[in-house]
């Protein structure tokens, strides 16, 4: 279902398992953090790669020093090694962390691209047998046209593809640029979902956080200022993903693209500076199901306004971005306005909010950590094994949980650090 969530920059985790036997237990500072039981160095995602980042990386005892290594989780260093994904099951974004202009991709489980007909699964378990034994035979080809075969004899239509995903919208966050950037570090917390990018310009250092919460079903998104400066940013939410742009929508105004399946997804935008809202019909000819995506938008000091059908915050302390999308079976503008009102109800004060969806999302990647009473053999919950294993458990059952919810979902590694 979902092809590129697990990108560059997650497999980091499993380069640093071949790496990090590499470093000498006598260099500091980073033989003080082992012996202190901080997590070992993290190894550039370059170095899976071969690619070159062009800001330079955060130095390890700079990192150390803040302490931002996450204790289960990891690092990168290269804004083109990839993005990094964090999700409920429901809800799931992806951003590449780019400092300046970063891109982030908001998914939902529900939005596929319908097909044109209701069809039930086809009766086929009468040949799952021949298919079998035509598999461990290593006749693969065979085997798929027998089960087509059977599917189409059942009254399947023959060539009736997946279902394509559809992408709700993409957000561009630009700030403006003051000298070249530098001490580049992109994290992502197991425990916490959360996701970091550190910086810094002649401004000062800066930070940007991301999370989606379980227990309030929301993207939340915190830009801060280095201290003693202010936020000035611009941020957009773009319906057309082709690769050839169009001009950006007018307020109010309705586009119809095409979703990857090729079908026509009517896009309806409505800005003000306290809220962007994003609906679409996923296939008007065949019904009424659509979605409604909703920010609420939240600065501290400065002001807000809608420019080019673009958010523009200028002079602001710090800015909160509340995003939920949902799904609907028959849609109507008052839903989308329902939503907006229901983001209201949630405090936009981020360390609260962040608190209470890391009880839930701690609690989910912790468990397997350690003996749980309920388990029917003893210590069947606990790992063991190299430190190579541990790391491969927690980095799948953390992508796993981010993208499954009521459907589950198709994660594809083809990396080649996945093969080492």
């Amino acid at each position: 279902m979902i092809k590129s969530l697990i990108s560059l920059s997650l497999l980091t985790l499993l380069c640093m398992a071949d790496a990090e036997d590499a470093v000498s237990p006598s260099q500091t500072p980073l033989s003080a953090a082992r012996s202190s039981g901080l997590p070992k160095s993290p190894v550039s995602v370059t170095s899976c790669t071969n690619g070159n980042s062009w800001i330079a990386s955060m130095p390890q005892a700079e990192r150390i020093r803040q302490g931002i290594v996450p204790k289960r989780g990891f690092v990168s260093t290269g804004v083109a090694g990839g993005t990094l994904i964090s999700g409920d099951g429901k809800m799931l974004v992806e951003l590449p962390g780019n400092p300046l202009s970063d891109r982030i991709t908001f998914r939902h489980e529900r939005l596929l691209d319908p097909w044109p007909a209701a069809l039930a699964a086809p009766k086929i378990a009468n040949v799952l047998p021949e298919v079998r034994k035509l598999i461990l035979q290593g006749r693969h080809a065979d085997a798929l046209a027998l089960a087509l075969k059977a599917a189409t004899a059942d009254g399947m239509p023959p060539g009736v593809p997946n279902h394509s995903e559809i992408i709700p919208f993409l957000m561009r966050i630009d700030l403006a640029k003051a000298g070249q950037p530098k001490n580049f570090l992109r994290s992502t917390d197991f425990e916490s979902g959360e996701l970091n990018v550190f910086w810094s310009d002649n401004r000062g250092d800066w930070v940007r956080r991301t999370f989606v919460s379980r227990a309030d079903n929301v993207v939340v998104q915190y830009l801060t200022a280095p201290p003693g400066q202010k936020l000035d940013v611009t941020i957009a939410l773009d319906t057309d993903l082709q690769p050839r742009r169009k001009p950006a929508a007018s307020q109010g105004e309705v586009t119809s693209n095409q979703s990857p399946g090729g079908r026509q997804v009517q896009y309806h935008q409505d800005f003000n500076e306290n809220r962007l809202i994003v609906s679409g019909l996923l296939n008007p000819e065949l019904g009424n199901a659509g979605f409604a995506g909703v920010t609420r938008v939240v600065p501290v000091g400065g002001s807000a306004r809608i420019e080019s059908g673009q958010l523009v915050v200028s002079g602001a302390q710090s800015l909160t971005l509340l995003t939920r999308i949902e799904w609907y079976g028959d849609y109507s503008s008052s839903k989308a306005e329902d939503l907006g009102r229901a983001l209201n109800r949630l405090p936009a004060d981020y360390p609260t909010l962040l608190a209470r969806h890391r009880k839930i999302q701690a609690e989910i990647m912790d468990r397997v950590a350690k003996p749980n009473s309920a388990c029917p053999l003893k210590n069947c919950c606990r790992i063991s094994g190299s430190g190579k294993v541990i790391r491969r458990l927690y980095w799948n059952r953390f992508t796993t949980w981010a993208a499954t919810g009521f459907w589950p979902k198709e994660l594809e590694i083809t990396h080649p650090c996945m093969a080492k």
